[in-house]
């Protein structure tokens, strides 16, 4: 959702033209705007408050949570080296 192409942007913009005409456009777009800016931030803000809350139980305890996007951390990588099975003879 959200992946607009350049067709659908000025088939948009026509329909806006004739409906609101071209007075109240500019209107129109910047309040529009500044819903989707107000959205984002409160989408954000609510994100990160969902992840302190996920992580606070584990950092209470004193457990190390897990990096985010699948990223490693040294130990993990080092540890994983070493349980490979040698492959030399």
């Amino acid at each position: 959702m959200g992946n607009f192409g350049i067709g659908e942007m000025v088939i948009i913009a026509i329909f806006g033209l004739l409906v609101f005409g071209p007075q109240r456009l500019p209107e129109i777009a910047r309040s529009v705007g500044g819903f989707v800016r107000e959205f984002k931030a409160v989408a954000g803000g609510l994100t990160a408050e969902f992840e302190a809350e996920i992580e606070a139980p584990a950092k209470a305890a004193g457990a190390e949570v897990a990096p985010a996007n699948g990223e490693r951390t040294d130990e993990v990588a080092e540890a994983s080296a070493l349980d490979q099975p040698s492959t030399s003879k």
